[in-house]
């Protein structure tokens, strides 16, 4: 057994008893996670990794706030960990497994293999890490990520942008929950910190089914109550926006509520004189609760499609979707396929049914049609 997961295991025993109050920790071999290089004029890039085709994992039983912090804090060492809140279908706590992408069992099982069953490799099972074989986990995460396009109103403090995230998530304030700083902040230049603001905030929801629906529910409370913007696309080619493009961006990362996405809270790698890494160091902040009741995040389907389309990308939110409608695809819209080349629709006439990037939105998931 590796020894990352054996120190797990001590800080996070395996309980025994059936609990969707678990984390998936993820070995890949090469590091993952973001990677910060000095440049030659003295500013510092930063660069991420975003995708592993095969890992060893395991999965661990997390009951409490401060068993999440011990995990936290032994994965944040180790460059070459990720997390995934979601547990495997049929894979019980402590046992290791193989997690492959989609690709991946397509090449090493052939054109026709299901990416929705178990296989076994190299002696252990190996699962597709695909929604349908998963289970989300009661711990969730409340992802922050300051860039460009965010509104300064939407660039306070972390106190402030928690209050933003209680009309969100009404009981949040209230709720017991582990805040982790961003990679940048562990990552100094010269004893400073090379970026602030962003991070990562863990809390325990009560039930750990309502997950898919909170997702949607952010997106659709943050339109609903304008305090959503949009995030344009700019062609890869060209470098220029892409007209009617853009993507609804809300404080919350709703898409990390989402079954089956890598979360890079390893160790950060750097490169270049001067460039330290802090060690991990996770807070818990007590509640008078220590689970969130995610119901009260209720949504309002016609309020967020009457908001969102007077600013011109109506939201449409139903039982099992959040879809942003575009009235204004036309035959010189440019749409990116799965080998990176650029095409009209017009020029896709004939070819059926085939796999791009949203149109509208910066992606890398190629989950559009």
């Amino acid at each position: 057994m590796n020894k990352l997961f054996e120190t797990l295991l001590q800080a996070c025993p395996v309980s025994g008893e059936p609990t969707r109050a678990t984390m998936t920790v993820v070995l890949d071999g090469t590091p993952l996670g973001k990677t910060y290089s000095l440049q030659s004029d003295g500013t510092v890039k930063k660069e991420a990794r975003v995708a592993t085709s095969l890992g060893r994992a395991m999965t661990f039983d997390v009951p409490d706030a401060p068993a999440l912090v011990r995990l936290l804090e032994i994965v944040g060492r180790n460059q070459k960990a990720a997390l995934i809140n979601s547990s495997f279908v049929g894979m019980p706590s402590g046992v290791e497994f193989y997690i492959g992408s989609e690709p991946f069992i397509l090449r090493t099982y052939g054109p026709n293999a299901n990416p929705r069953i178990q296989y076994q490799y190299e002696g252990l099972t190996l699962i597709p890490r695909v929604k349908e074989m998963t289970l989300p986990s009661a711990w969730q995460l409340l992802d922050r990520d300051i860039d460009e396009y965010t509104p300064t109103q939407h660039q306070g403090d972390h106190e402030s942008w928690l209050a933003t995230c209680e009309s969100l998530l009404p009981g949040l304030l209230a709720t017991t929950r582990v805040v982790l700083p961003s990679a940048s902040a562990r990552v100094l230049l010269n004893g400073k910190p090379v970026g602030e603001g962003n991070g990562h905030v863990w809390v325990r929801i009560t039930n750990a089914d309502d997950a898919p629906r909170v997702s949607r529910a952010i997106l659709a409370r943050a339109c609903a109550l304008d305090i959503a913007w949009l995030k344009p696309k700019f062609s890869k080619k060209t470098g220029e926006r892409l007209p009617g493009s853009g993507m609804w961006t809300t404080p919350i990362d709703h898409s990390a509520w989402g079954q089956a996405r890598l979360v890079f809270d390893g160790c950060p790698s750097v490169r270049g004189e001067g460039l330290q890494i802090l060690p991990p160091s996770a807070t818990l902040i007590r509640g008078d609760k220590d689970t969130l009741d995610t119901s009260a995040a209720a949504i309002d389907t016609a309020e967020a499609w009457t908001r969102s389309s007077l600013r011109g990308m109506p939201v449409r939110i139903s039982d099992k979707s959040a879809e942003i409608v575009m009235a204004n695809l036309t035959p010189d819209t440019i749409l990116e396929l799965k080998d990176g080349t650029e095409v009209t629709v017009a020029q896709m006439k004939g070819r059926g049914k085939t796999r791009c990037q949203a149109p509208f939105r910066a992606s890398s998931s190629m989950a559009a049609f």
